[in-house]
């Protein structure tokens, strides 16, 4: 009788259908999205950035988890009311970096030991490591004539205290997608990690680094012995129409702070050229181009530029497909 009762809900079951019901509002809300991610140097971990939203409090919020790289013991890093976000590994894979407040921190791997490494009005985002873990990149907006973090705090307090709310453009990129334009740029700066003083390399240009489209997450490095610093930046005169982004080269023992610093050209082509990578050996620098101006998918060529012969050369041309 057990038998045949066995087999009675075998049946019965093989013909129900799993209830279906429409995604909903408060579903979406319910999942949490996965940010930027990071491997350790050796491999053995990875620190993400997890997102929660509230209907509630009409907000989300970012989160830092570690977790092994098979995907166990997952734990929490940074775990507050505050968005924490773009997390990297140290060189030496025993320190974090992180943004939390527009400003990046730094603590040990368990979230001890936390310290505040930069302070500026105008904020600081994007981290990216030397190789010998003494300096970092990062990108912040600023006001182009501004020469220091006083000036920038000086203008935006004047616009916010100010009784005029309208705005004047006078070029055609007012806007892009979703961000108005306004008049601050995106600024490429160098801190060094012991001393804390942060310098930008772009001093009082009016070109974004890295350019507002057609980027990556690869648009500045340093090289492996830390003597140079690779981006990249678009400087046409007419931005609104131009995908001429191009490579950009500074060398770090002519960096100065307050004085800017001269930064040299190595690609060649009228279309996009991004992603700028050095080699292992710190030879040769790798980035994707496009050769025609204007067109936004355009073939992506593989270029490799030699830092010791200074040749530019394409290695993808007879391929027929883009990298």
């Amino acid at each position: 009788m057990l038998r045949n009762l066995f087999f009675i809900l075998v049946l019965v079951s093989s013909f129900i259908v799993p209830q279906k019901r429409i995604l909903t509002f408060d579903d979406l809300f319910g999942v949490q999205r996965l940010g930027e991610t990071d491997l350790s140097p050796d491999g053995k971990s990875i620190v993400f950035a997890l997102s929660s939203y509230s209907i509630d409090l009409n907000k989300g919020n970012s989160d830092l988890y570690i977790i092994d790289s098979d995907g166990k013991n997952m734990r929490p890093l940074k775990n507050s009311e505050k968005s924490e976000g773009n997390p990297r590994f140290s060189p030496d894979g025993k320190k974090i970096a992180y943004t939390l407040g527009d400003q990046i921190r730094i603590c040990n791997i368990d979230g001890s030991g936390d310290e505040q490494l930069t302070n500026l009005h105008t904020g600081a985002s994007g981290i990216v490591w030397s190789k010998d873990g003494t300096k970092m990149l990062f990108v912040s907006s600023v006001y182009p004539d501004c020469f220091d973090q006083e000036c920038n705090k000086n203008r935006d307090e004047m616009k916010e205290n100010s009784k005029v709310k309208a705005s004047v453009f006078t070029e055609l990129l007012y806007r892009h997608w979703n961000d108005w334009r306004g008049e601050k740029r995106s600024h490429l700066f160098v801190l060094d990690v012991k001393t804390r003083q942060a310098t930008d390399l772009t001093l009082y240009s009016r070109f974004d680094v890295p350019p507002i489209a057609l980027g990556s997450a690869n648009d500045y490095s340093f090289s492996p012995d830390g003597s140079e610093i690779a981006f990249t930046m678009n400087t046409d005169g007419f931005p609104a129409t131009s995908t001429n982004n191009d490579i950009f080269i500074i060398k770090t023992a002519d960096i100065k702070q307050g004085a800017g610093t001269k930064y040299v050209k190595i690609s060649q082509s009228k279309g996009n050229d991004n992603q700028p990578v050095y080699s292992p050996d710190g030879r040769y620098i790798a980035f994707c181009s496009m050769e025609r101006a204007g067109f936004e998918a355009d073939k992506q060529r593989l270029m490799i530029f030699d830092r010791e012969k200074n040749v530019l050369t394409s290695v993808t041309d007879k391929f027929d497909r883009s990298v």
